[in-house]
């Protein structure tokens, strides 16, 4: 999951020389959010009448948990747009149509 990557993506790599602090920063950005997801977790459950660790015990070391670091600009996505960059920069900026994989998605 989210602290050395995963097995199917790779170790996630720093900009450690450029920004020795951005590591740490979003490690600890990371750890929060996932309090959070905790937190959502059983207000989900008892929102469905359900015992509130019935989400939080599938939430383990084991499950997979991902954080995209995502910037868009202002503006920068038109409406009906891909979202997808162009090769020469002078597209359009962010991401294009997609699914999440996981439970939820905190944005």
């Amino acid at each position: 999951g989210g602290s050395n990557g995963d097995v199917n993506m790779g170790p996630n790599v720093w900009p450690r020389d450029e920004l020795p602090f951005f590591e740490p920063r979003v490690r600890g950005l990371y750890d929060q959010l996932t309090g959070v997801s905790q937190v959502l977790f059983c207000a989900f459950a008892e929102a469905l009448h359900l015992p509130s660790d019935t989400f939080r015990a599938h939430a383990t070391e084991n499950a997979r948990a991902t954080m995209r670091l995502l910037r868009y600009a202002p503006g920068a996505v038109s409406e009906g747009g891909s979202g997808v960059a162009s090769a020469d920069g002078g597209g359009e900026i962010g991401i294009s149509a997609h699914t999440d994989f996981e439970c939820f998605t905190l944005i």
